[in-house]
């Protein structure tokens, strides 16, 4: 029988203060979101122990990862919560929509390595609020579908060695499955700690097929997913989703995921974890956005 988990952002319960605050920023405190219509569904499959860490990645050398940004959301009700994304142009970041829902407005951390340390050289902050918020509108948190949303920043961004874009799949890539490739994935994710890392970390891992990730996920799994192999307890965890998926092919290197859902219960449970893929939505990307999209 088919298992249908899922795991989402992290809501971090600290009241109304400012994320702004470094004492706010630095002592996120997690707790699950699960769509109330299958917390039922989850329970019925949660195991006996749960352990949620990142096993097999290592922390990224400062730099390696310029695209990668860090998201400091705020609620509308003033609670708090972490995800990823991607800087793809001067003026637009891509990440997750499950990301997004609810939430009054963001601070964006770009150039970030050391999440705690906000005076850290060339790092940016900047706050962004609901209006500039792009959220798929096919977007179904029942359905994990079309799990992608562009947030455009108020100013263009100046790039530098650690703040640049990552280029798009080109028009080529949209008919390729990637099956076999390594795939580079990167977050502050939890750690060995239980908790958000505190320094951006990476792993590698294979792309496998959609068909053995359905084994899984069942009917969550869409073609407008890309998967990763869970064999190696290698992947992405609470606090990465919204991250970026690269793959190193001819024309460099491209973002072809975000990261979307996986087992909520136990990140070392060896499944696959599943990614938005990229390269399904780029006439959506483009419209919203104005980036051309390369043959």
């Amino acid at each position: 029988m088919a298992k249908y988990m899922i795991w989402l952002a992290l809501l971090a319960y600290v009241g109304a203060s400012s994320i702004e605050d470094p004492e706010v920023w630095n002592n996120l405190k997690e707790n699950y979101y699960i769509p109330p219509s299958l917390k039922e569904l989850f329970l019925e499959h949660k195991p006996d122990e749960d352990v949620d860490r990142i096993v097999g990645g290592q922390v990224a050398p400062p730099n390696a990862f310029p695209h990668q940004v860090g998201l400091g959301l705020t609620t509308t009700t003033g609670q708090q919560s972490w995800c990823g994304g991607s800087i793809i142009s001067e003026r637009f970041i891509v990440t997750a929509a499950h990301c997004m829902d609810n939430i009054m407005y963001a601070t964006v951390m770009l150039g970030g390595h050391d999440r705690e340390n906000p005076a850290e050289p060339g790092r940016v902050t900047v706050r962004v609020s609901m209006a500039n918020f792009i959220v798929h509108s096919g977007w179904n948190a029942q359905r994990m579908i079309h799990d992608i949303a562009l947030i455009k920043l108020p100013t263009p961004i100046t790039f530098t060695d650690k703040i640049k874009p990552v280029a798009l799949p080109t028009r080529t890539h949209a008919a390729m499955t990637f099956e076999g490739h390594t795939a580079t994935i990167s977050g502050w994710g939890r750690d060995e700690s239980g908790q958000l890392s505190r320094l951006l970390k990476f792993t590698k891992t294979p792309v496998v097929s959609n068909n053995i990730c359905q084994r899984y996920f069942g009917q969550m799994v869409h073609s407008s997913n890309i998967c990763l192999d869970g064999s190696q307890a290698r992947g992405t965890c609470h606090g990465d989703s919204g991250g970026p998926l690269i793959i190193d092919t001819t024309e460099g290197t491209v973002i072809v995921g975000l990261t979307s859902f996986g087992n909520p219960y136990n990140c070392q449970a060896r499944w696959p974890t599943a990614y938005t893929r990229v390269s399904s939505y780029l006439s959506w990307i483009s419209m919203n956005t104005g980036i051309p999209i390369r043959n």
